[in-house]
């Protein structure tokens, strides 16, 4: 929690002055832009001090199925780019566009929304986000070419209630410059 005092003064400035001030557009080539999400990244992913997120439901514990392709559980401590919750995560591969992994999600209270944080590497696909059959949001680009987080994924969920949920990954395709293995 915090709090800030902002504080204006007028003044006269020359027109180079003015030009200077004014915002610039963001471009840090780090930071992926996904739309309808916000993006945290490296030291600001919410990994705490014993290696994991505090509360987290962490995939590769949690009931998987898929239709096509299998998952298992990937040793993420080699790569050293960025950090992974538990040191691992729940891998997918042999899949193709078309299929699915749906997860199982026991929602314990009412939330807002959705927060997670998906794997990035040179031949992981694009995949669409669903809950409970609704997408979250447009196809998500995995492609990048370091092993890396996307940093922590928020999604909106209309105030989503006790109970079972499912959250489903569909693989839409494969950014033309990854390794077309779609994971």
């Amino acid at each position: 929690l915090g709090g800030h005092v902002l504080l204006q003064q007028l003044r006269e400035v020359t027109a180079d002055e003015f030009t200077a001030a004014q915002p610039q557009p963001f471009t840090d080539p780090n930071v992926r832009k996904f739309p309808q999400a916000q993006r945290l990244r490296g030291s600001r992913n919410p990994i705490g001090e014993d290696g994991k997120v505090a509360e987290a439901l962490e995939a590769e514990k949690l009931k998987a199925q898929v239709t096509g392709g299998r998952t298992s559980i990937q040793d993420m401590q080699p790569f050293t780019e960025d950090r992974w919750s538990d040191g691992k995560h729940l891998w997918w591969t042999g899949a193709k566009p078309g299929d699915l992994l749906m997860l199982e999600l026991d929602v314990l209270a009412d939330i807002e929304a959705i927060q997670l944080v998906m794997t990035c590497a040179i031949d992981y696909g694009i995949v669409e986000l669903r809950l409970d059959g609704k997408p979250l949001a447009p196809p998500i680009d995995l492609y990048e070419p370091n092993v890396v987080t996307t940093g922590l994924l928020e999604f909106p969920t209309e105030g989503l209630s006790v109970g079972k949920h499912q959250l489903e990954l569909e693989i839409v395709g494969a950014n033309p410059k990854a390794v077309q293995q779609f994971m």
